[in-house]
C-alpha cells in the first residue's frame, strides 16, 4: 500500500475498496443482464480479471508472470510489434485501474462514515477527484485493445488451442496460473466467436458513454439537454 494512505486504518480503507468495487461490479452487471448464456464470461472476468479487493495479493505472482513475459526479448522474437504493444497495454490497464480504485478509496474515507453502499452520484465526484476524462478513456482504450487481440487469436489464428500451447515457449508460461488465465480466456472466446464483434462494439459504446456521464463531457454536459 502507499505510503499516503497509511494515515488511514486499515479495515477502514479495506471496507472502502470494496465499496467502490462492488458499485462498479453491480454497475457492469446491471449494464450488461440483457445478454444471456454469459455466465462463462462473468466467472472469467469477476475471477480471474476484474476481481475482489481482498483476492488481488493472490494474482501477484501471475501478474508478475505476465509482465516478464510481456516484456521478454523471447516473445519480440515470435510475435509482432502490435501484440507486444497490446501485451503492453493490458499492464498499463492494470496499473490504472489500480491506482484509480486505490485513489477513490482514499477519498471516500477521507469524506468521514463511510455508507452501506456507495451511489453513482459520490461515485462520479469521486472518479472527478482522482482521475481525468482522459485517463478513463485510457482505460477504455486499452481493455478495448486487449479484447481485440484475443478475438483476433480466435477467429484468425490457424490453431486450435492445443497447438497454440506448443507454440508458446514453456519459458514464457511457466505460472500455472498465467496458463489458466490464458485457457479459460482462449476457450470463452471462441465458445462466443460469432458475436465478439457486436459485443465489441456493445462494450465500446456503453463505456464511452459512462464515461462521458461520469464526467458531464458530450451529449451530458451541463445546458445541452443532456442527463447529469
Amino acid at each position: 500500500m502507499d505510503a499516503k494512505y497509511k494515515s488511514i486504518p486499515e479495515d477502514k480503507f479495506k471496507q472502502a475498496e470494496r465499496l467502490i468495487y462492488e458499485h462498479q461490479r453491480t454497475r457492469l452487471e446491471k449494464c450488461y443482464r440483457e445478454y444471456e448464456g454469459l455466465d462463462d464470461v462473468r466467472e472469467l472476468f469477476f475471477n480471474m480479471i476484474y476481481v475482489r479487493p481482498d483476492r488481488r495479493d493472490d494474482y501477484e505472482d501471475r501478474n508478475k508472470s505476465f509482465i516478464r513475459s510481456a516484456r521478454s526479448r523471447l516473445l519480440r522474437i515470435i510475435v509482432s510489434e502490435p501484440v507486444i504493444r497490446t501485451l503492453n497495454e493490458i499492464i498499463e490497464l492494470n496499473d490504472l485501474t489500480g491506482r484509480i480504485h486505490q485513489d477513490m478509496s482514499f477519498e471516500l474515507c477521507k469524506l468521514g462514515k463511510l455508507p452501506e453502499e456507495l451511489d453513482e452520484e459520490t461515485f462520479f465526484m469521486l472518479s472527478r477527484q482522482v482521475s481525468t476524462v482522459e485517463d478513463r478513456r485510457r482505460q477504455l482504450q486499452c481493455a478495448m485493445d486487449g479484447y481485440r487481440i484475443c478475438a483476433d487469436v480466435v477467429l484468425h489464428f490457424p490453431m486450435n488451442l492445443d497447438q497454440l500451447i506448443r507454440f508458446v515457449p514453456k519459458a514464457l508460461i511457466r505460472n500455472s496460473e498465467l496458463l489458466e488465465l490464458a485457457i479459460k480466456t482462449y476457450r470463452c472466446f471462441n465458445k462466443h466467436k460469432d458475436k465478439l464483434h457486436e459485443y465489441r462494439e456493445v462494450i465500446k459504446t456503453r463505456e464511452t458513454d459512462y464515461i462521458d456521464r461520469m464526467f458531464r463531457v458530450g451529449k451530458y454536459q451541463p445546458g445541452d439537454g443532456g442527463n447529469e
